[in-house]
Parts: structure tokens; sequence; C-alpha cells
């Protein structure tokens, strides 16, 4: 899996956004509205990656969580008493960094899973903020991680001084079944780590006049790819 060239893409990524606003486009995803109590609902999974897997924090080792809270409306990877805070909900995300007092580390991403049923060129709108950090001593941010088909083509860091809030955009060409993982990090310690986050997929459709141009975004980004 190839990290690199992230400049490359992001310099497309503004070729695209104009090229893209030219045409028509319709929403075909949307985390908030598609949000349900069952996997594989609305193309939606929702997991983790876990620090003890064998290639740690990848989508190869995306598991994912088998515990529903129907109370609270919510996906954990254990809702056990005391356990980690790893969960997923409509418009919250959180991960786990913590350790047990006996040298045991739990390290944990929380990952939305989107599975495409389409075909093409699409805009991913995303909108992230750091619920309560603000001012907290013990807060040190979290890190937004967008992975497309296993290849890594987002990375972007949420401080939770200045600012704590993100909006995004990223725009990719991908086939029915491609996968979009979107995975919150928490880096050093995972207090006051509950983000709230939203994406929204629309498929673009280019003018004629924009092809030319996506053509070559597409140029631009070919490098990323394995």
């Amino acid at each position: 899996m190839r990290d690199t060239k992230i400049l490359t893409a992001m310099s497309a990524v503004a070729l695209l956004a104009g090229a893209a606003s030219a045409g028509t486009s319709f929403k075909v995803a949307d985390s908030f509205e598609d949000f349900q109590g069952a996997q594989g609902e609305n193309g939606w999974f929702y997991g983790y990656y876990d620090s003890t897997a064998q290639d740690p924090f990848t989508p190869d080792t995306f598991e994912l969580m088998t515990d529903w809270d129907p109370v609270n409306n919510r996906w954990w990877a254990d809702n056990a008493s005391s356990s980690n805070l790893t969960l997923i909900d409509a418009d919250f995300m959180h991960p786990t960094f913590r350790g047990d007092g006996f040298g045991n580390l739990t390290h944990q991403w929380s990952v939305r899973r989107w599975v495409s049923n389409i075909n093409g060129p699409v805009m991913i709108q995303m909108d992230l903020s750091l619920f309560n950090a603000l001012g907290q001593p013990q807060a040190d941010g979290v890190r937004l991680h967008v992975f497309v088909d296993g290849e890594r083509r987002l990375v972007s860091t949420l401080n939770p001084a200045n600012p704590t809030s993100l909006e995004l955009e990223l725009f990719e060409s991908i086939a029915e079944g491609s996968v979009i993982d979107f995975a919150i990090d928490p880096i050093g310690n995972s207090s006051y780590d509950a983000v709230e986050f939203s994406a929204v997929i629309m498929s673009t459709v280019p003018s004629p006049a924009s092809l030319a141009l996506l053509g070559f975004g597409a140029l631009a980004l070919s490098g990323r790819r394995r």
C-alpha cells in the first residue's frame, strides 16, 4: 500500500473540482441520513482498525462492530461496562487509545465504510468537528484518514485549539464495489476525541467541455495507483 504523492492528489482535487462543477451531480450516499442499526444497510458498514492486527490501521484489517446499542442508537466495538469508547452513531465517531495500568494498550481507530453501487467520478464532502475539546489540556486532536480501494487518499489533522472544525472535499473515480473508509485516528490519547462527522458522496457528471480537464486530472492521480 502506498501513501505517497498526497500533495499531487490534492492538487488534482482542485482541477477536478472545477471540472465537476461544470456538469451535474446527485447524492448517492449520506452518512447521517443513511445511518442504520444494521450492517451493510445503504452500503454503510461500521467498524474499526486495531493495533493488534498483523498490518495495523489499514483497510485490510477492518473489523465490524458487533454490539448495537438500541437505547443510544449507536454501534460499539464493545459496549461492556468500563470497555473501550470505540463507537459510531449517526452524528459521532470516537476512537480509543488507552492503557489499563498493567502495560496493556488498546489502540483502535473508529471507521465508517461505504461500498459503492455506482461507477464513475464522485465528489466526497466531509465535515468534522471536535466535541467539547476546546481549552481541554488533555485533548491532542484527531486525524481523519480516507482510504479508497485500500489506498490512502487523504490525511487531515483536526487541532483541538484552532481550528476545531474542518470542511473537506475529495474527488475520485470509483467503480461498483469500490470501498471508501473514513477512519478517525486518536493520535496520542483519546481524551475529548468525540468527533462530529458527516460524509456526503455525490456522483458527478461533467459537461463535455470538462472531459479534457478530467482526463488531465486522472493523469495527475495515476501516480498514486498500484
